[in-house]
């Protein structure tokens, strides 16, 4: 898949989920998501540091 499809993509379901949802649950949703990607952010970095200092 390409970054415009990929892109494209995560853009239709954004717009799919905003249609079903209400305003304080879209906020919800989307703080809840930004957290989640933040965590994983977080995981993926402590990883990489972890691997460099075994190199």
């Amino acid at each position: 898949m390409s970054e415009l499809e990929y892109t494209t993509v995560l853009n239709t379901l954004a717009v799919a989920i905003s249609q079903e949802l209400q305003e304080a649950e879209l906020a919800v949703l989307a703080t809840a998501l930004t957290q989640l990607a933040d965590t994983l952010e977080t995981v993926a970095a402590l990883r990489a540091a972890a691997a460099e200092r075994k190199a």
